[in-house]
């Protein structure tokens, strides 16, 4: 408050979600999410999982990492913080979405629907969009069951690449080769970046660090993923709608949920769309509270989408 005494909010308040507003240069994330995710880090019970679409600077990274380790030198508590990035050159853990334990469980019907909402090629159920909807996912899911144990978005771009070539195509009319040649030109982008796909190279160790989604909810740990989308405006949403997907799926294969996962999303209007409603919902409902900050409330509203009523009922 105005004068200096703190502002005391129970912790079971952000279970249900929750909301930082505030302009550029406002204080959002210093005064807001870094001071949040400190304080939530330091009881030492809970995991987190950071989406930075800003990802400019590594201050939510920052304080992540000061959190987990007071909580060691507090209480003896450690909490392993992983991160994740595109930005080539830099060191990563890898997040590869066809690794995670759950999804060689999952029918391929349910794959399907997980990549195409990840790629932002779901687009309602309204006369017209169901269409393109429906032709999308039904290209997905060939190329899922052409390849039903592939493990790298490498492996559905070769399979869908061959599906669309000259004796391939004979199975697809043309309304379905159409959607093939954008489901393809994603599964290319996604596949040239390394830290989302497994290498020839790559030991045993890469694969065993790896991100997993799954370990969360059983005991604490913390994966943050900087994903400038300023400056990958196209695959940075893409990852990140694949992480909210892969983190709601992995909450619904979990036998048990012991721990209180926590999604945090800076700037999370750039991934987000019809679907905000049905995410916050499923969420709260799987021990996931989600933890939303963008700069204005007219960002939540454009010329197809309003997001406002959504947020504001959740």
């Amino acid at each position: 408050f105005d004068d200096g005494s703190p502002v005391l909010i129970p912790r079971s308040v952000f279970k249900n979600h929750a909301h930082f507003l505030g302009d550029s240069g406002s204080g959002k994330t210093a005064l807001g999410l870094s001071p949040w995710l400190e304080q939530m880090i330091q009881f030492g019970d809970c995991s987190f999982v950071v989406l930075d679409l800003k990802g400019d600077s590594l201050e939510l990274f920052a304080s992540m990492l000061h959190a987990a380790k007071t909580l060691l030198q507090r209480k003896g508590i450690t909490i392993p913080l992983k991160h994740f990035t595109t930005k080539p050159g830099r060191s990563s853990f890898k997040f590869n979405p066809m690794m995670q334990p759950f999804w060689a469980d999952l029918e391929p019907y349910v794959k399907t629907d997980i990549l195409c909402s990840s790629f932002g090629l779901n687009y309602g159920t309204n006369y017209g969009a169901s269409w393109y909807t429906a032709t999308n996912n039904e290209t997905g899911h060939l190329t899922i069951t052409a390849v039903p144990d592939a493990q790298s978005f490498r492996e559905l771009s070769d399979a869908l690449s061959k599906l669309l070539d000259a004796k391939g195509a004979q199975k697809m009319d043309a309304d379905l080769r159409s959607a093939g040649m954008h489901i393809h030109l994603v599964l290319k982008r996604l596949s040239e970046i390394e830290a989302l796909n497994p290498a020839i190279d790559d030991s045993p160790e890469v694969a065993e660090e790896s991100i997993n989604l799954a370990e969360l909810f059983e005991k604490p740990g913390m994966a943050y993923f900087q994903l400038p989308s300023m400056l990958m405006p196209t695959v940075a949403p893409e990852i990140a709608r694949n992480v909210v997907y892969s983190l709601l799926s992995a909450a619904a294969a979990a036998k048990t949920r012991r721990c209180q996962v926590y999604l945090v999303i800076d700037e999370f209007q750039r991934i987000l769309s019809d679907n905000l409603e049905s995410i916050l919902q499923v969420a709260r409902s799987m021990n996931v509270g989600v933890i939303l900050a963008n700069q204005s409330m007219q960002d939540l509203k454009t010329r197809g989408t309003d997001l406002i009523p959504a947020l504001e009922a959740n």
